[in-house]
């Protein structure tokens, strides 16, 4: 960085360590010495003394991302690769995002300097940028937009879903209407036969005379001959036409 980059009153990062008391981080520049130095005030909470020292303009390059004595918890930050999260968590060292996206794994990252584990990526607040107020209103928006999307998603899908059933149960029960079912069966010695349609029920029965012989098809074309007066019907007798032998008895 050239020193005509460098002004009064903006924010700076020292590149490294210049000695055990001006360590590496951002300073904000309050006053120029003629020549090519500068009066810094370090901005860290472990300054030493005031934390006001002269540096060489050489010492200092711009300050990336967001100065660590920034971070707080429930600030709003942008990272390239992660998106918008939440500061959730702050220590001396370290700070915990709370990303927006589930996705995002990195959330975990150094207030300066590099990971112990991770020399070649620096995770860190000079990766991060503070969303405004703008930004913030945008991001809360989308999401908004993006949860009414889902609830209204959700209701058409809940909606049609009872619309669904209810037009089976309808057609159910219309089915129902016109369906008939024919039952018969013995009781004793007489013979009943039930017609169910939708939902009316008719009976019809005949019952063998004490000094007849039972006969389960005599008594079966007497209580459905009778069974179809009850529906309005005729009694008619229909026989095939190999039918060779036949009797007809009204009683």
């Amino acid at each position: 960085m050239r020193e005509i980059d460098i002004y009064v009153g903006q924010k700076y990062r020292v590149k490294e360590d210049v000695a055990s008391y001006i360590k590496r981080g951002a300073v904000v520049v309050i006053r120029k010495k003629d020549g090519e130095f500068y009066r810094v005030q370090d901005l860290s909470k472990n300054k030493y003394l005031d934390g006001r020292w002269w540096l060489h303009y050489s010492r200092l390059e711009p300050l990336k991302g967001i100065d660590p004595e920034e971070i707080e918890e429930g600030l709003r930050v942008h990272h390239k690769e992660c998106g918008n999260g939440t500061v959730a968590t702050v220590s001396t060292k370290l700070f915990v995002i709370k990303w927006d996206k589930k996705s995002s794994t990195q959330n975990i990252f150094s207030r300066g300097g590099h990971f112990s584990w991770d020399n070649k990526r620096l995770w860190s607040c000079e990766e991060l940028t503070i969303l405004n107020e703008k930004d913030s209103a945008s991001d809360y928006l989308q999401k908004l937009l993006k949860e009414c999307d889902e609830a209204l998603f959700d209701a058409l899908y809940d909606y049609s879903k009872r619309q669904c059933k209810e037009a089976l149960e309808e057609l159910k029960r219309l089915n129902t209407l016109n369906e008939e079912k024919l039952d018969g069966h013995r009781e004793g010695n007489k013979i009943i036969f039930t017609l169910v349609k939708g939902d009316k029920t008719i009976e019809a029965s005949a019952s063998c005379s004490p000094d007849d012989t039972f006969d389960y098809i005599t008594g079966s074309q007497i209580a459905l001959a009778r069974l179809a007066q009850k529906c309005g019907k005729p009694a008619k007798v229909y026989l095939p036409k190999d039918t060779k032998d036949f009797q007809i008895e009204f009683i």
